[in-house]
């Protein structure tokens, strides 16, 4: 099968949505599909290597000009080449605020709703340059890009389906009014998509009631990871270190873990906790209240900060830790659940969103009533003081993992929903067109 797979990079910022998505292109392309992968906005982070050598399309800084100065745009449209450029791009995302949901509130809603003709001409582009492929069928990365989906009915007759995933705190962070209005772009523009595969059971649910989305057209395709490049260090007193591993702002909640931590029983200087994870400028102010509350806390000797660290930096921490904690408030997938598991680490996690799905399936870790302060303290107090139930944990996660959340499994998954999802589309075309002859 063709597939054209539209993603959104983030440039140097971690991305789980782009790790996904890079990890479903290649396990595709080992079953044999033909799936060009075509980055839109910034470069697609990820850690294997690149999985596409397109050029990336709707770049960042000429979006931008479409959007501010479309005039300017006009004139510098032979320069298009340059300004999209990876190096330019990613240097341009690090000064700037290219992936700030706070300051992208006007220019997210004109991509959707293509109100100026530089806009329209930005999205025109991309769909032409899709369709010269001749896909069978159209893959978009999140509903965000559905504003693709007219420009690309004008040039491919191929179904188009739309991942969900990450959506919802994204366009909720955009300052008001953006979020309704761009909550209602996109629900206008769902109704002509032709299905849409969520991550989890729970962001699809979330989903079809913020996108007014019929059941029918909706699959789940939990997310899969390679595990090949983790490894468990197997370190002495493993189940005494704790990670947390997601990006450093209020809603992932790494200040709850350190509120909990410090309430731990110190009965050893071997209890320490490693906070690891993404730091856009935007979280730099939160990074700061965190240091200051390590401090406040008195536990400054037994925690230590890794902001945007490297891969090899965040696979030594999973695999030299026992315990990952995320205190999240939302988590539409948890792919650090997967590399968790991978790494021999057990999960401890509120209980919210996909990570009851994942962790009621699987045995892999221990829940706790989300908001329950008192609940993770006990929680944590259970683990980091019993390495066997650890080291359970973490082996019926590895175990789920090989059988059920790996990128292969992933991507047979994905295929089955595509393939149901086209077969709805082209039936639901078939009765349209009797109808309108019978009419």
């Amino acid at each position: 099968m063709r597939i054209a797979h539209l993603t959104a990079g983030a440039g140097p910022r971690y991305c789980g949505a782009c790790l996904r998505d890079s990890a479903l292109v290649r396990a595709l392309r080992e079953l044999g599909h033909e799936v060009v992968l075509h980055p839109l906005y910034l470069p697609i982070h990820d850690e294997e290597g690149p999985a596409t050598n397109e050029p990336i399309r709707m770049g960042g800084i000429e979006t931008w000009l479409a959007f501010n100065a479309p005039a300017l745009s006009r004139v510098l449209g032979p320069l298009r080449g340059a300004l999209g450029g990876r190096a330019l791009l990613t240097l341009a995302a690090r000064i700037g605020e290219m992936t700030d949901p706070t300051a992208l509130g006007p220019m997210t809603s004109a991509t959707i709703e293509a109100d100026s003709r530089a806009m329209r001409g930005v999205l025109e582009r991309v769909a032409r340059h899709v369709a010269q492929g001749s896909p069978e069928v159209v893959l978009l990365s999140n509903a965000l890009l559905l504003g693709f989906v007219p420009h690309l009915r004008a040039v491919t007759s191929a179904p188009i389906l739309c991942t969900l995933q990450s959506e919802v705190d994204f366009v909720d962070d955009l300052q008001a009014p953006w979020p309704e209005r761009v909550w209602r772009g996109l629900s206008n523009l769902a109704v002509h998509a032709d299905g849409f595969i969520a991550v989890s059971a729970s962001h699809g649910e979330e989903m079809k009631r913020r996108l007014g989305l019929e059941a029918s057209r909706l699959r789940v395709v939990a997310n899969g990871i390679d595990p090949s490049g983790y490894a468990s260090l197997d370190t002495a007193d493993r189940h005494r270190r704790i990670l947390y591993l997601a990006r450093m702002d209020e809603r992932h909640g790494a200040h709850r873990l350190l509120e909990a931590f410090a309430r731990l029983p110190k009965d050893g200087s071997d209890l320490t906790l490693r906070v690891a994870g993404s730091v856009t400028t935007a979280d730099r102010t939160y990074l700061a209240r965190l240091r200051a509350l390590v401090d406040e806390l008195g536990v400054h000797e037994r925690v230590s900060f890794h902001p945007n660290c490297s891969l090899d930096e965040k696979r030594e921490l999973l695999g030299s830790s026992g315990v990952l904690c995320v205190p999240t408030e939302t988590e539409a997938a948890g792919r650090y659940v997967l590399e968790a598991w991978a790494s021999g680490c057990a999960v401890l996690a509120p209980r919210v969103g996909s990570l009851v799905e994942v962790l009621e399936d699987t045995g892999g870790g221990l829940l706790y009533e989300g908001g329950d302060s008192d609940g993770l303290v006990g929680a944590l107090s259970e683990l980091v003081s019993n390495q066997e139930l650890v080291r359970d944990l973490a082996e019926k996660g590895g175990a789920a993992l090989r059988g059920r959340y790996g990128s292969a499994e992933m991507a047979h998954e994905m295929l089955k929903a595509v393939g149901e999802l086209m077969a709805s589309a082209q039936n639901e075309a078939a009765t349209s067109a009797g109808a309108s002859e019978a009419g």
